[in-house]
């Protein structure tokens, strides 16, 4: 077998931030997740077995950084944007959970709620059995460029 990166452990993150440029409003929302000085390498929808949640990271400042985001820039005053994350952790902690990420033009909730049945959904699809199904929403209301970032990071 070829050996291959694969995280042992894992955090879910969300941000806002608003500016007056899309790119400096994107960082402020990195910065207010927390991940802001991290390099993030954007990965598809699957959580390694047995990986361990954090409900923050230590990862060193720099770091290549595997994520599942979704992320939303608007600059339409007066919009409400927002961005979810779901983990679906498998009852057998051999099998694989899932990640699903989701950016709407609707409330946190709304984000929130569509990302857990994708998750669900995608624990179906593959037989596996849910222990628990982990989430984070954020949302905002537009002014100049307002951005939104859900994320689960892999390290």
């Amino acid at each position: 077998m070829v050996s291959m990166i694969v995280p042992e452990s894992y955090a879910i993150v969300c941000g806002h931030g608003t500016a007056n440029s899309k790119l400096n409003s994107l960082d402020r929302a990195l910065i207010n997740a927390g991940i802001g000085n991290l390099n993030l390498v954007k990965v598809s929808s699957i959580l390694p077995p047995a990986v361990k949640y954090h409900d923050q990271h230590n990862i060193h400042t720099g770091a290549i950084t595997f994520t599942a985001m979704a992320l939303l820039t608007s600059n339409t005053s007066g919009e409400l944007i927002s961005a979810a994350v779901a983990v679906a952790i498998p009852q057998n902690s051999i099998e694989p959970g899932v990640l699903m990420e989701g950016c709407y033009n609707n409330s946190k909730n709304y984000a929130e709620q569509s990302v857990i049945e994708m998750a669900d959904i995608a624990m179906q699809d593959r037989n596996i059995e849910v222990l628990e199904i982990k989430s984070i929403a954020v949302e905002c209301l537009v002014v100049d460029f307002s951005s939104v970032i859900a994320a689960v990071i892999l390290w």
